[in-house]
């Protein structure tokens, strides 16, 4: 029931026991999660509905050895203006060609992540290098589904963000994993964990521009706090 307690989440101390009382957070920021009866799903990899195992998605053609070989082909067969990028509409097309069932929001959350030159599109080389990121992730994830069942424990997840750069304080990173958990069982799948992933990699890029000096900290009116938040999403 909303607010009631909430039980503990991954396997993680509860909430209101941090080390850092003086950094307090908005009690909507947690009060509203509730495993059992959440309908709400955010803006991230979406499973296929025939997902039959957490182990389908290992076989989908985007993660086998050969797909380096396949890159170009599967870039041209989308890129139907023949322009050489792809929009997020086209990028989520040639993902479910593959075997990745990814929503619209998801693939351009992606592009905004690997756009170099801030066009809205991929090129192919661009798209060539979301495959290298992919691979690494798939990579990442199996190395650290140390019983080989095909899912991450939110610990698990804990060590492959902190190893991948990202400082986050406890509440922080329980959120973010409340968020991307699409069924609120505290465990991953690698479609969710790469959602997460590619979450927080355009939250720190648009941190960043917000701190050319490197402070550590920013500060954001609530014009540019939506706009944040938006680029984010």
């Amino acid at each position: 029931m909303y607010g009631a307690p909430q039980q503990q989440y991954g396997q993680q101390p509860q909430y209101g026991q941090q080390q850092h009382p003086q950094q307090q957070y908005p009690q909507a920021a947690s009060q509203h999660y509730a495993p059992a009866q959440s309908q709400h799903q955010p803006p991230t990899a979406q499973p296929a509905a025939s997902h039959p195992s957490p182990f389908a998605v290992f076989s989908a053609p985007f993660f086998q050895p050969s797909a380096v070989q396949h890159l170009s082909a599967w870039f041209t067969s989308v890129d139907k203006d023949k322009s050489g990028q792809i929009c997020g509409t086209e990028l989520q097309c040639l993902m479910a060609q593959q075997g990745l069932s990814f929503s619209l929001k998801f693939s351009n959350g992606i592009i905004r992540l690997m756009d170099q030159t801030a066009t809205g599109t991929l090129s192919y080389e661009e798209f060539a290098q979301t495959h290298a990121l992919f691979t690494r992730l798939l990579s990442q994830f199996q190395t650290a589904d140390t019983n080989r069942d095909g899912q991450i424990s939110v610990p698990e997840v804990s060590v492959l963000i902190k190893a991948a750069g990202f400082a986050l304080d406890e509440h922080s990173f329980m959120e973010l994993c409340k968020a991307y958990d699409l069924e609120k069982t505290g465990y991953f799948e690698l479609v969710e964990y790469i959602g997460l992933y590619v979450f927080a990699s355009n939250c720190r890029s648009i941190f960043t521009a917000f701190d050319p000096y490197k402070a550590g900290s920013i500060t954001l009116d609530f014009s540019k706090f939506v706009y944040a938040a938006s680029i984010c999403s």
